[in-house]
């Protein structure tokens, strides 16, 4: 799955390490790297996560060091023939 990153998502992720920098110094690159192989199981497998807050279609990956989650949004963006309309997924990626 290809994963897009809202406007607003760096600055949150930058403002959550800096944080943690001033709880123990070293501790913000950490934090990135675990958003980051969150992501990477988001992309890999979006399905395993739970639904968030019953928001509809709204799931959230918890990491696994930290008490964040990243909340996520997975969608269809169509259904197709498999033999017919084969420039039918490039009109809508």
């Amino acid at each position: 799955m290809r994963v897009s990153i809202h406007r607003k998502v760096p600055r949150e992720v930058s403002e959550a390490m800096e944080w943690y920098e001033k709880r123990r110094d070293g501790l913000g690159d950490p934090f990135y790297v675990e958003v980051e192989k969150t992501i990477d199981r988001i992309a890999a497998n979006p399905m395993h996560f739970p639904f968030w807050k019953e928001v509809a279609r709204t799931r959230k990956a918890s990491l696994r060091r930290f008490p964040h989650g990243v909340i996520f949004i997975h969608e269809a963006h169509g259904v197709r023939h498999n033999k017919r309309h084969q420039s039918y997924r490039s009109n809508r990626a």
